[in-house]
């Protein structure tokens, strides 16, 4: 596993895919559902991270994205029940990763990355997906990936796993 070093470290970028992570496969009553479960477990992780001195940004890298949108009116019904679930928990969805035609989404938050290393020092990422398969093989050894079950979504568990690979 990872390590996250702490040097005047401000921003966790957190790339957020919603099916497997914020809903799962065992509990879908609808496909655009979130449990609140894991919702919870997602704002316990922003509360450890900024204990540690850490301001949590979510980045939708979701097929989600497609119905986001900055105004709240032009989002998708399913995106708008996302971001009230998320709001009963103090979270908000600071941006979304570009969508490239034939491309995997290693690809997409690599370039969000990059665009966001432009304007920004002090930074660092994680990213929170159940489906490896949308990513090119062998990109994760090289990005800060942690693989949340499908079967039970984020978890407790998985917040104390992924707030350990910060110092």
């Amino acid at each position: 596993m990872f390590k996250i070093k702490r040097q005047c470290i401000k921003d966790v970028l957190v790339f957020l895919d919603v099916d497997g992570v914020l809903n799962t496969t065992n509990s879908r009553i609808s496909k655009y559902e979130v449990r609140e479960e894991n919702v919870n477990a997602l704002g316990m992780l922003r509360d450890m991270l900024n204990k540690k001195g850490y301001v949590v940004k979510i980045v939708l890298s979701s097929t989600w994205r497609l119905g986001y949108d900055k105004d709240y009116e032009q989002c998708s019904h399913q995106v708008q029940n996302l971001i009230t679930k998320l709001e009963s928990v103090d979270i908000t969805i600071y941006d979304k990763t570009p969508i490239y035609k034939d491309k995997t989404r290693d690809v997409e938050i690599a370039r969000y990355i990059k665009g966001y290393e432009l304007k920004h020092d002090d930074f660092t990422y994680v990213i929170l997906d159940d489906d490896t398969s949308v990513f090119d093989k062998g990109a994760l050894e090289d990005m800060n990936f942690y693989k949340v079950s499908e079967h039970t979504g984020l978890l407790q568990k998985d917040v104390d796993k992924i707030v350990k690979m910060f110092r």
